[in-house]
């Protein structure tokens, strides 16, 4: 009787742990570094408020963000989490920068990546003062760099400055930060990030073509990318997407 009522225990341990979500452990675990902490003191209001303006409740809230490099602004975009479109909250100035448009090709090459990735790394103790990592190189990426290497550790952070990173002002990434952590607060599995060269519209797009005619490996990355900007403007929600086996980008509907 003794053993049929342990496992009954272990069984309804299990059962609790399978519905159990991390809701308020992520955040609270963030919470308990100083500079986000000081971030949620400063700002959770203001961005609160931000939300609520655009009818969207950030406690409930995924978000979506683009970068372009051209125009030095990076968007912050929401929707509440049962929502079919995304919403733009604020569009941030990009402090500082290195390199050109152009996707990164190599190490050390000083660019910026251009594609579509996730954010895969939360740092509170950044050097520069808070951190988004991206998971830069995605298979695409890979491919392209053949057999030289990538590099790696690329950031949305604050104190404005950079080699191949994107940095806002310590007081901007502590807004962006608070939304990020929002999100994963509300179980948003993957914070999209689409990087590009500048806004690809039509006259943009045939600027930078012709511009770099002769650069066949930039022009193949931007046909690439034209079409998840295209998605989006159209939708105001990203694209679907995956990686064949070689690295090349798939898009689904």
């Amino acid at each position: 009787m003794k053993l049929f009522m342990w496992r009954v225990f272990v069984l309804l341990l299990f059962i609790l742990s399978a519905f159990a979500t991390p809701k308020t452990s992520f955040k609270t675990a963030q919470l308990k570094y100083p500079r986000v902490k000081a971030a949620f003191q400063n700002k959770e209001k203001l961005m609160i408020n931000l939300y609520k303006s655009k009818q969207i409740n950030i406690k409930n809230a995924h978000i979506f963000i683009r970068v372009f490099k051209q125009e030095d602004a990076l968007e912050l975009w929401a929707k509440n989490k049962n929502s079919s479109a995304f919403t733009k909250i604020k569009t941030y100035k990009i402090c500082a920068k290195s390199g050109t448009i152009g996707p990164k090709a190599r190490a050390g090459d000083g660019q910026v990546p251009e594609g579509l990735y996730t954010i895969n790394c939360f740092n509170p103790t950044s050097n520069y003062h808070l951190s988004l990592g991206l998971n830069y190189p995605n298979k695409a990426d890979k491919l392209r760099a053949g057999l030289f290497p990538t590099g790696g550790e690329i950031f949305i952070y604050g104190s404005c400055v950079t080699i191949g990173c994107m940095p806002l002002t310590d007081e901007f990434i502590d807004e962006l930060y608070i939304s990020c952590v929002e999100a994963k607060a509300c179980l948003q599995k993957n914070i999209q990030v689409e990087i590009y060269p500048c806004r690809l519209n039509k006259e943009n797009s045939q600027k930078i073509k012709k511009k770099y005619a002769k650069n066949v490996a930039f022009i193949k990355v931007w046909d690439v990318l034209q079409k998840s900007y295209d998605h989006f403007e159209k939708h105001q929600f990203p694209i679907s997407y995956s990686f064949d086996a070689k690295g090349n980008y798939n898009f689904r509907p």
